[in-house]
Order: structure tokens, then C-alpha cells, then sequence
């Protein structure tokens, strides 16, 4: 070869090499997207000609995969020569429909798949047919325009002739679906979503009397069954299967333990002849309370009285679920859950009652327990909660009584010094019960206004007031003066019975009274002002106060479900005097 020669195959190499760089940096097979198929060919290569093969082709897209306009996914039949004689295909736009978040990267109508993880996503449903006999392989495929077909996945089969007297279609329907039995053996279906320990029903029509075989497939059991039923027409036997008494009609009953969460289907096989069902769609279970959980008692330390308590006893998930568990409620405890038990912290050393609600959560559902109510310690203890009483006015006086509503606006759900909400009257002169018990005790006509006429006659009596303190100075001088003598006139008590040991009719009254008046919402110390002003003796009413004031709590506390003997305990422990609390109980007839 002379030197022109050889200078050109030299530059033809040359020229060579960079066509064959330049083709493998313009296409990179890992940029390619990957795919698999799932159809009734995945247990067996042996088909008859003319039968259908029928499917899902499915794309799975990650991070960073590029797609173009004109990519073209094919499924189809090939020979040995890469001849294609049965096809299907679906373009690119069917994904850009699909899947919105794909951004362009260059001007030559590439995209690429910008979402964090994966995508899968069926791309087509499938129906191939060849009628000529041998081997042949079938190709999923991915296609773009001037660039070299990549093969997704691909699969050996083989065509066979059909047999005598049997058909394609001998399999005419295979369903799969759930069912529930009521209380008198009758049954519904249900689909296309089931839980786990629902029961599951393949059901097959058929023509031929060969052979039937039956299975239920999981998502995760692609190549082996989750429960398989062999040659059902001749298992007599067994008592999951059902068949008419034609045998043109079979099904299985499977109850499904296994939690799966998925697509699952079922399978009809006789012989060489397949057909798959629907699918059906296993969906989590809401985690519940098999048991309510029980009151329970703890120390001011957060020690329990009895057993400890452990909710995963108590609540259930029928996914096999580890539960996480939230607290609603605690205002004072602080309350811990690890592995289920239940741990109490008290930092505001708090003693009383809490009540909760314990939830549980399987990450995706939750429910919730019933009302527990923890006492701390003796159970009884100040209160942060005080009633907050608002009255309505008095309603008219029909048939000799009327009424009023009172609320409390800090909702505490305690009756202490709750008012009274209704009381004796008359059309003529209003209220008559309390007006009479305060001129027991001595109380002008002034006060009894003040507290107990309501309405437009309220408000002219505080007018009337106003105008009687602004305008006569003297007829202040003179109530001053002689309202003593006129208290003692009006009722002859005297005084030093209230502080003997051995009190008198008045002593109640006035106990009576200040119980009365407490009842009412009226301040404390409001009431001992109106009788200390009334001439009662300063610590006579404080006696009487605290004595009065003791009662009404334990009456509350009696009315909440406490015992005497473990309220009698507390107060003790608290200073209050054995005499005082047993003269309480005594008076209380407990």
C-alpha cells in the first residue's frame, strides 16, 4: 500500500474512533429508565398459538432519568432473527400525562425525572397473540428516535400447538373477592379493599372437567403462591372450597393472616391454560381498645398502688403494628409512656384527681381509649378550678315558685357555692323563704333588697338607695345609731349562746344562713361584714364561717364519690379538729 493509502485509512480510523466516542458519550445505557412486566407467563414459558397473552407492562422511574418526546416503550413477540410479530406501544406523552414534575434540561425536547425516590407507574395493559409454532422471546422494550432500542427485561417462550377438544378459553372468568358472613349465614361481597383477617373468595367458571388448580397471590409472593388449592373439582374433603354440582363454577375461601399491604390477585390453572383475576387491594386496620384500661391510684411520687399498667394490653392492632401512644387531659401529672407502661411524674406535687384519655397510633391510624381517672394521693386537694357562677334573672312567679339558670364559666364541674336555683315567692311580695331567714337573723330590709329582689324592683331600690344616702345625712346618723338596739329588738339572741358549747336554735339559723348565702355565690366576706354589722359577734361568725365552709366540702366531696372514712383521713391530716369533722359527718347523717 503507497503512503496516500496508508494516510487515508489512517485518517478513515481516525474518523472511526471518534463516530464510535461520540455514539457511546451520546447515549449512556444507565441513563435508561428500568421496567418489568407482570402478566399470566410468570410460572411457565409454554403457551398454546393463538392464545392470549395478557398483562401489565410497568415502569419504575428514579431520580435523575431522562426521557424524550419521541421515546417509545414496545412490548412485543420477536424470533430468533429479532423479528417482531406481535407488538404493542405507548408513547412518551402517555408519562408526561402521568407524571407531572419532569423539568426540560436542553433544547432537544429531553426531560428528566426531578422527583426525590421512585416512581412506578403501569404504563399499558397487554394482549399478545402469535399463531406460529417455536421458540420466540418476549421484549419489553425502550425506544428512541435515532438511537438504539434498549431492552428492559425480556422473557424465553415457547408456542405450542393447542390440543384436541380443548380450547384457549376453557377458563372463561376468574374472580377474586371479599366476603363477610352475617349472623345467619348469609354472606356479602366486598372490594376492591380488605383488611387484614378478612376472608377472600377465588372464584373460576370453566368448560373443561380437567384438572383445576387455585392460588392467591401476595405482593410478595410473585413466584410462589400464599395459598394454593390442587386439583379442587376431586377435594370433597375440604372443606374451603365450593364447587356447583355441575363443576362448571369452583372457589376457595381463604381467610388472609398474613399482613401484606398490596395488589393481591388470584390464579385459575388447568393444565397449560392460565387466567388471572382482578386484583384486590390490602389496606391497613385502624388500631382499637379490646379493653377498657381501669382507674388507678398513685402516690404523690407517681408510685402505683397496685399493679402498674401497660396499654399495649389494652389496645390492639390487627396489622401487628408497634403502637405509639399520645396522653390527652393531664393538667398536673406529667405522664411518660415507654413500651407501653404507663409512668407518672407529679412535679407540682399535686394531690387530687387527673382525668385522661390514652390514644394509640400505628403511624397511619389512630383511636382512643376510654375516661381514666388517676387519683394522686388521698385524692382530695386544693383545686385549681373555682366556679365562676353567672345567674340569669329570676323567672315569674308561677304557682308559688320560680327559677333561674346559673353557669359556671370556668366549667369545673363542681357544685361548690353554687347558688340557689330556685325558691319560694308570691306575685306580691317576691321571694318569701329567704326574705323570712334573714329577719331571723336580724338582717334589715336594706340588705334583704340587696340580695334578693330582682329585676326593674333591684335596680329602682339601688336608686332609691343612692338618693336616700345623698339627700338625708340625718337618717344615716340615725340608722347608725340605733340599728343594734333594733336588731335586738327584732330578735332577742343573745349573743354568747353562739360560742358556748351547747348552741342554740339561733346558732343553726345563722349556720343555716351563712350556708344559704354561700350557696348564692355571695363573697365571704361580704357575709360576715352584713352580720358583724348586724351585731353578731366577730368570732362567732368566723367560727361559724369555717364551720359552714368545711360542711359545703364535704358535701362536695361525698357527692364525688368519696368515702367518709378516706375524707375524715384527709381532713385530719390537714389540722381540722376530730369534734368539728365528726359533728359534720353527724349532721350529714353518714
Amino acid at each position: 500500500m503507497n503512503k496516500r493509502g496508508n494516510k487515508s485509512a489512517i485518517v478513515l480510523s481516525f474518523l472511526f474512533i471518534v463516530f464510535s466516542l461520540f455514539i457511546i458519550f451520546e447515549y449512556d445505557p444507565n441513563d435508561s429508565i428500568t421496567g418489568y412486566f407482570t402478566a399470566n407467563f410468570e410460572n411457565t414459558d409454554k403457551y398454546y398459538a393463538n392464545q392470549n397473552i395478557n398483562g401489565s407492562a410497568i415502569l419504575v422511574i428514579t431520580a435523575g432519568d431522562k426521557i424524550s418526546n419521541d421515546t417509545e416503550f414496545r412490548l412485543g413477540i420477536y424470533d430468533s432473527n429479532n423479528v417482531q410479530h406481535s407488538l404493542e406501544i405507548k408513547s412518551a406523552d402517555y408519562i408526561f400525562n402521568k407524571i407531572f414534575n419532569l423539568e426540560k434540561i436542553n433544547e432537544n425536547s429531553n426531560y428528566y425525572f426531578n422527583k426525590q425516590g421512585s416512581y412506578k407507574l403501569e404504563l399499558l395493559n397487554f394482549t399478545l397473540h402469535y399463531d406460529k409454532l417455536g421458540d420466540y422471546k418476549l421484549k419489553f422494550m425502550k425506544n428512541d428516535f435515532g438511537r438504539q432500542a434498549v431492552t428492559l427485561i425480556e422473557k424465553q417462550i415457547t408456542l405450542v400447538e393447542t390440543p384436541i377438544n380443548q380450547s384457549a378459553s376453557e377458563i372463561e372468568k376468574t374472580e377474586l373477592l371479599g366476603i363477610r358472613f352475617d349472623n345467619d349465614g348469609n354472606f356479602n361481597t366486598f372490594g376492591p379493599e380488605f383488611k387484614r383477617y378478612d376472608l377472600l373468595v377465588c372464584n373460576a367458571k370453566f368448560k373443561s372437567k380437567d384438572k383445576l388448580d387455585l392460588a392467591i397471590y401476595s405482593p410478595n409472593s410473585e413466584n410462589e403462591a400464599y395459598r394454593e388449592f390442587k386439583d379442587i373439582i376431586n377435594s370433597f374433603d375440604n372443606a374451603s372450597i365450593f364447587c356447583e354440582l355441575d363443576q362448571s363454577e369452583c372457589a376457595v375461601l381463604v381467610n388472609i393472616t398474613k399482613f401484606q399491604p398490596g395488589n393481591w390477585k388470584c390464579l385459575a390453572k388447568q393444565g397449560d391454560n392460565f387466567k388471572f383475576s382482578n386484583l384486590m387491594t390490602m389496606v391497613g386496620s385502624s388500631p382499637y381498645l379490646k379493653l377498657d384500661i381501669p382507674d388507678f391510684s398513685v402516690d404523690k411520687n407517681g408510685n402505683f398502688s397496685g399493679n402498674t399498667i401497660n396499654l399495649n394490653q389494652y389496645f390492639f392492632d390487627p396489622d401487628g403494628e408497634k403502637l405509639q401512644y399520645n396522653i390527652i387531659g393531664a393538667k398536673q401529672l406529667q405522664i411518660i409512656i415507654e413500651n407501653g407502661n404507663i409512668i407518672i411524674k407529679n412535679p407540682r406535687n399535686f394531690e387530687g384527681i387527673e382525668t385522661v384519655t390514652f390514644r394509640a397510633f400505628d403511624g397511619v391510624q389512630g383511636n382512643f381509649s376510654n375516661t381514666v381517672k388517676i387519683t394522686v394521693g388521698s385524692g382530695i386537694g386544693n383545686n385549681d378550678c373555682y366556679p365562676v357562677w353567672d345567674c340569669g334573672l329570676w323567672g315569674e312567679c308561677l304557682g308559688g315558685l320560680r327559677i333561674r339558670e346559673c353557669n359556671d364559666k370556668n366549667n369545673c364541674g363542681a357544685e361548690i357555692g353554687m347558688p340557689l336555683l330556685s325558691q319560694a315567692c308570691d306575685e306580691l311580695n317576691g321571694a318569701i323563704g329567704v326574705r323570712q331567714q334573714a329577719k331571723t337573723i336580724g338582717v334589715q330590709n336594706i340588705q334583704v333588697s340587696e340580695n334578693f329582689i330582682s329585676g326593674s324592683i333591684r335596680y329602682i331600690t339601688i336608686i332609691i338607695f343612692i338618693i336616700a344616702i345623698l339627700g338625708s345625712a340625718g337618717f344615716l346618723v340615725y340608722w347608725y345609731k340605733f340599728r343594734k338596739n333594733n336588731v335586738v329588738n327584732k330578735e332577742p339572741v343573745q349573743q354568747n349562746q353562739i360560742t358556748s358549747n351547747n348552741k342554740s336554735d339561733n346558732s343553726e339559723q345563722l349556720k343555716q344562713y351563712i350556708e344559704t348565702m354561700l350557696q348564692q355565690n355571695q363573697p365571704q366576706q361580704k357575709i360576715k361584714d352584713d352580720l358583724i354589722n348586724a351585731g353578731w359577734d366577730k368570732n362567732t361568725v368566723s367560727e361559724l364561717m369555717n364551720y359552714v365552709t368545711l360542711k359545703i366540702f364535704v358535701k362536695t366531696k361525698l357527692s364525688s364519690g368519696f368515702t367518709k372514712e378516706k375524707i375524715r383521713e384527709s381532713l385530719l391530716s390537714k389540722g381540722w379538729k376530730k369534734e368539728i369533722v365528726d359533728k359534720i359527718f353527724s349532721e350529714l347523717k353518714i
